[in-house]
């Protein structure tokens, strides 16, 4: 469907129905089964992108054609848009085995990766990105950093009000992806003890 029209392009978009009750992960994966373009971006509810993100993203791949993924920082929001926000950026890739190291919405994934280290695993309900991510790493896929801010997060998500959920799948991720037990195991202990 051709929603908007300029000189330069056109938008076009698709709307889905999801049939089955496969959650989150099952609806992002049948959006991206249908996907023509080259570049995956997944925006959750409640978070937009900066205007020039998609412009910004495109450049960064343009010019280092060997990133498989992009990505970027992002501004967290508290209670609404008018609140004083953070401004986080990713961090190091050696805490896989601790946490999720990757602000996903601010994750950009060349479609075909999808193809070579599989979708979401539907399995899990809040952490598949964890999981989707930490694969993507251990088979050597191409990160690339950009220190732009490209998407804007509100707090208060499915994620954040499944804490719980999210601590256990995290152990599980953490356990199957990692060459130690120990790391998984005393991180998640402090998300419990911290309530985080």
């Amino acid at each position: 469907i051709d929603s908007a029209k300029s000189d330069n392009a056109s938008i076009k978009f698709k709307v889905l129905c999801q049939s089955s009750n496969n959650g989150i992960y099952g609806a992002l994966n049948m959006g991206i089964g249908a996907l023509e373009a080259d570049v995956v971006f997944i925006l959750h509810s409640d978070d937009w992108y900066e205007p020039k993100a998609a412009e910004n993203v495109i450049s960064v791949f343009d010019k280092n054609p060997e990133a498989d993924i992009v990505i970027g920082r992002a501004m967290f929001y508290k209670n609404g848009r008018d609140a004083s926000p953070v401004l986080k950026n990713n961090r190091s890739f050696s805490l896989f085995p601790v946490l999720h190291p990757v602000i996903h919405p601010a994750c950009f994934v060349k479609r075909d990766v999808y193809g070579r280290i599989g979708n979401f695993n539907e399995n899990y309900l809040v952490s598949a990105d964890y999981d989707f991510t930490y694969r993507c790493y251990k088979s050597g896929i191409n990160f690339l950093k950009c220190h732009e801010h490209l998407v804007n997060v509100q707090k208060g998500g499915f994620g954040w009000k499944n804490k719980n959920i999210a601590m256990c799948e995290n152990l599980r991720i953490g356990l199957k992806h990692g060459r130690n037990n120990i790391f998984p195991k005393l991180a998640y202990l402090l998300r419990v003890l911290l309530n985080r």
